[in-house]
């Protein structure tokens, strides 16, 4: 079931909880594409006692506004928050692949917060000569054309 809160410029920031209600805080961050719909659950509630997982639709993503000239940077802002209105003081937070780099901003921001980041298959910078070096043809078009050009996407 999909919620969100207003975050205080007004956008929409969805989410989704799994899990246990009471359990220990994980937000996960989900790859590109992907939404909050996007969990590491196993099939059913139960299968993780003790953790409650809420996954987050980034910006422009499933059911949460996007923010035009959105930095990487600004994402913790949008994390905290959802953590506030939810009640949750500290939390742990995990980013698989293009969520990678999120959690991690997340890590930078806000470390006081944080009782763990977990980064799996994430994403690393591609500001670098080799930052896409191992990529196949495809996803480095992509990321050509995402920087070039990125209406076309």
């Amino acid at each position: 079931m999909a919620h969100s809160v207003r975050l205080p410029d007004g956008r929409a920031l969805a989410y989704a909880e799994y899990g246990d209600p009471r359990g220990m805080p994980v937000l996960y961050f989900h790859g590109a594409p992907g939404s909050r719909l996007e969990h590491p659950l196993p099939a059913g509630p139960g299968d993780l006692p003790g953790v409650r997982v809420i996954t987050v639709d980034r910006p422009g993503y499933g059911l949460s506004d996007f923010l035009r000239g959105r930095r990487l940077l600004d994402w913790p802002e949008d994390v905290a928050a959802l953590a506030d209105r939810l009640g949750i003081g500290r939390f742990a937070v995990v980013g698989l692949s293009g969520g990678g780099p999120h959690a991690a901003a997340c890590a930078y921001r806000m470390p006081n917060r944080l009782t763990r980041v977990g980064l799996v298959s994430s994403m690393a910078p591609l500001n670098r000569p080799d930052g896409t070096a191992g990529l196949g043809w495809a996803m480095r078009l992509a990321f050509t054309l995402g920087r070039r050009l990125p209406a076309l996407l």
